[in-house]
């Protein structure tokens, strides 16, 4: 999988393939998965999604109503860009075609009558295998460091090497990338490979902007880790909070499933530590605020040195601040989206599709169970702890 744009930039710069309605150069969130031959207009029988398709002028549809009916069939199906090849000189000139597609949002673009379809396959083809193969080593490199405690492989130190990176002095941040098991199948959430699949690309962007030197990347069942590395400066001027939203602004509708853990920026070397701090920070996220669904372990790093000062008394300092009000209770609900909601009743009782009168009265039962009055800083600051403390047991 490469982005559209990097694919389109290649093959511009190999075989003179342009841009009709200069939809490719800007495409950097569309990705390229497959490349295939369109020899009847009948797609939705075979496309899958990612696909750039090459095509004739004489299986190209030559109404617009024909045309624009062919791609709004091809961005339902998620294929990706057509590339058109005039093959007869009675058919469309450039100038014609480019009237015809200008005011369509989907990437078209045009080959030269000189370049065959095998030339752009073998070189796309090319360039997919390639970009699949440092995939996995990417993979297999984030593992490995991963199971070695942060430990790096010499063989993994020169393997990058080869590519000019020395991994050794390198900083890292960690996003963990972790979504809700879908209702139906709670193996993987349906989301999963869109969302990673539009990381991946951000992060491709990013080292090809020179904003990062290089990612690595752990795939779980309904979670990906990636770790994005380069110089301290980097990172920290990186704002991964604010090019991950944008990157994934495309799927507003469906963030209520994702939350984002970021790590603190440290020395490769502490991976494992950075791993843990994103993972913890998955629980502080808000999905009732504007970009919640991303937090920060710089926010939350106080709560997490008092969990691990309370070590092996966790469960002991859980019973005797919570009681009875435990997970999958309604006191508990109610008590963690309260606090999700930043102690506001209205938005509270909003949330739990509840009047703000039985929202006071359930306070009032938690305070009364726990003996822990919410107006007391104290007390709050506790519950707060104990609650979320709770939500990760």
């Amino acid at each position: 999988m490469i982005s559209l744009k990097e694919i389109y930039d290649a093959l511009n710069r190999r075989f003179d393939i342009i841009s009709l309605n200069k939809r490719a150069e800007y495409a950097e969130h569309a990705s390229v998965s497959s490349i295939t031959v369109m020899e009847t207009v009948n797609v939705d029988q075979w496309v899958k999604g990612g696909e750039l398709i090459l095509t004739s002028s004489s299986t190209f549809p030559k109404s617009h109503e024909d045309l624009t009916s062919l791609i709004e069939t091809l961005k339902q199906k998620h294929a990706t860009c057509l590339a058109i090849k005039v093959i007869e000189e009675d058919r469309p000139s450039q100038d014609e075609l480019e009237a015809l597609t200008e005011n369509l949002e989907f990437p078209i673009l045009w080959i030269p009558h000189s370049v065959t379809y095998l030339e752009i396959m073998n070189y796309v083809n090319s360039m997919l295998f390639n970009i699949k193969e440092y995939n996995d080593f990417r993979e297999r490199a984030a593992y490995n460091i991963i199971f070695n405690n942060g430990t790096i492989d010499s063989l993994i130190v020169d393997s990058f090497k080869s590519y000019d990176v020395d991994i050794t002095n390198l900083d890292c941040l960690v996003a963990n990338f972790n979504f809700k098991a879908d209702s139906e199948d709670n193996r993987i959430n349906v989301h999963f490979d869109a969302f990673f699949k539009t990381v991946q690309l951000m992060c491709s962007d990013l080292i090809n902007t020179s904003k990062i030197a290089e990612y690595l990347f752990v795939r779980q069942l309904n979670s990906f880790i990636i770790i994005f590395l380069g110089n301290r400066e980097q990172l920290q001027e990186l704002k991964l909070k604010h090019y991950s939203i944008e990157a994934l602004d495309q799927y507003k509708e469906n963030l209520n499933v994702l939350s984002v853990g970021l790590s603190n920026i440290e020395h490769i070397k502490f991976m494992p530590q950075l791993l843990d701090q994103a993972q913890f920070t998955l629980s502080f996220t808000n999905h009732d605020v504007e970009g919640g669904y991303i937090e920060a372990y710089e926010n939350v790093e106080f709560y997490h040195m008092i969990y691990k000062g309370i070590g092996s008394d966790m469960d002991t300092f859980l019973m005797s601040t919570l009681h009875t009000v435990r997970k999958g209770s309604i006191l508990y609900d109610t008590l963690l989206m309260y606090f999700r909601c930043n102690e506001n009743l209205q938005e509270t009782s909003k949330q739990l599709y509840i009047h703000i009168n039985t929202l006071n009265y359930r306070l009032k039962r938690v305070q009364n169970v726990t003996g822990l009055n919410l107006n007391v800083t104290q007390n709050k600051v506790k519950l707060y702890l104990a609650v979320i403390a709770e939500y990760n047991q």
